[in-house]
């Protein structure tokens, strides 16, 4: 999968002068189908985190756990959870417009929406050119098969930026420090 990042001097110019309008608006390159190119997109979050001093991958996870959709219970993983750790939110807990819908709750006034972005591969019949469902690919022979990856774009909330749900925690561990080890203290 091959996106296009087009570079000019004047978007070049804006972001050694940390003022660029465009990246925090999210008017980033646009794709060959005129949507945002969600690399770039997420390159420049992680540029902006590191313009204000906050480094993505240095330890800033919470105590409740890592990132992890609330209504799924599964954690984010790749750039999604760096991204998401370096928020800093007050709970490890996220849901999508519709998922804080489903569960009965309504996006607070002046919320914020985080990017997320998932990926997969897609296999189509290449006569019909149908989807076909990951566990009957062995169903099919594979020179009738195309792969072929792609990548998408949620957005996600904090949960504290929800409201009417009645959130319900897994209990926080108390786990006892890991014992000083005379060996590695010596080294």
């Amino acid at each position: 999968m091959k996106t296009q990042t087009k570079k000019s001097a004047k978007t070049s110019t804006k972001r050694k002068g940390g003022n660029d309008l465009a990246r925090n608006k999210w008017r980033s390159t646009q794709s060959p189908k005129g949507s945002p190119d969600i690399y770039q997109k997420f390159t420049d979050l992680i540029i902006e985190k590191l313009e204000q001093g906050v480094i993505p991958w240095k330890q800033p996870w919470h105590q409740m756990g890592m990132p992890s959709n609330y209504l799924t219970r599964k954690p984010y993983k790749g750039i999604n959870l760096w991204l998401l750790l370096s928020c800093g939110h007050q709970y490890p807990y996220y849901l999508t417009f519709k998922q804080a819908n489903s569960l009965g709750g309504k996006i607070k006034k002046g919320a914020k929406a985080l990017p997320i972005c998932y990926w997969n591969f897609a296999f189509r019949d290449k006569k019909t050119g149908k989807v076909i469902p990951e566990d009957r690919i062995g169903e099919y022979d594979l020179k009738l098969v195309s792969k072929s990856g792609f990548l998408k774009e949620f957005k996600v909330f904090p949960i504290e930026q929800i409201e009417g749900i009645e959130w319900e925690f897994p209990e926080i561990s108390k786990e006892e420090p890991l014992p000083d080890n005379e060996q590695c203290r010596k080294i």
